[in-house]
């Protein structure tokens, strides 16, 4: 029983648990395709069981299917097959992504009161960076690697010089696949610039036709105000015409109108008095 507890004392646990790849996430992707997959394997050589975490910095780019509940248990392996959601155009921006992966010992993750706490003590953790291949490229250069040598002096010049004009076709077709990722994010610039100025040109336009709507309201209520105060005062000078003429005479003669009616009756009884004497 002592030799047992000696040889489990003795047993490495920076080897328990291995992770491959062990710096490099690679993802391999041909022309045109949607899906790009990357794999990761953990072989679990302790002799007891563990959980897994995998963590990344840019979660909504990748799918990590994984049963995060579901040990790996002693003497196994388990392979995770991580897929990249993002587009072609834009693969140059995930090599700065970061993955890490975090191993504990099942026994300690169960009797952890929270999640935290879980986590706290690690059996292992690795940190894997983000890689990428187009297979096609790599395919041609491999053939190119394994072609049998020839003793004929014209033949190897032909390949050094069909090697030397494959690389500088590599380098000069990654530099346009990078002057166009340069190009495409400034007309995505350029457009959504656009797109605002259009926006604004609308806006405004709309202000224009309201700010006519509404003069013109207030010019069709000025002419209804308008009409309306001339209808007004015709009718009253229709009502009142007594009045009217009471002021022509005031205002030709200088004398009042009730003034000039009595002066009138008196003239008249004077006359009838002295036409019967």
């Amino acid at each position: 029983m002592d030799s047992k507890y000696k040889s489990e004392s003795k047993f490495d646990q920076s080897t328990a648990v291995e992770i491959k790849p062990p710096d490099a996430l690679l993802f391999e992707f041909l022309p045109n395709q949607k899906e790009i997959y990357a794999r990761i394997e953990i072989f679990n050589k302790a002799p007891q069981d563990v959980m897994l975490r995998i963590k990344t910095t840019a979660p909504k780019y990748y799918v990590i299917p994984y049963e995060k509940e579901r040990p790996i248990t002693t003497t196994s392996s388990c392979k995770i097959d991580i897929q990249m959601k993002s587009d072609q155009s834009q693969l140059q921006h995930r090599l700065k992504d970061k993955f890490l992966i975090q191993i504990v010992e099942k026994q300690k993750y169960d009797a952890a009161p929270n999640d935290e706490s879980r986590w706290a003590i690690l059996l292992k953790e690795q940190k894997l960076t983000v890689s990428l291949k187009r297979i096609d490229l790599s395919l041609s250069q491999q053939s190119q690697k394994t072609q049998p040598p020839s003793n004929n002096k014209q033949q190897l010049i032909g390949q050094s010089r069909y090697l030397q004009s494959s690389d500088s076709g590599f380098n000069q077709q990654q530099t346009n696949q990078d002057s166009n990722i340069k190009y495409t994010d400034e007309e995505k610039n350029m457009k959504s610039k656009l797109d605002s100025l259009i926006q604004k040109h609308k806006e405004q336009a709309k202000l224009i036709e309201q700010y006519k709507f509404d003069i013109n309201e207030l010019q069709n209520e000025i002419d209804r105000n308008s009409f309306i105060y001339d209808l007004e005062k015709k009718k009253d000078q229709n009502d009142q015409p007594e009045e009217n003429i009471a002021a022509a005479l005031r205002d030709k003669t200088g004398i009042p109108l009730w003034e000039l009616f009595i002066a009138a009756t008196i003239s008249l009884i004077l006359g009838a008095l002295l036409n019967r004497k």
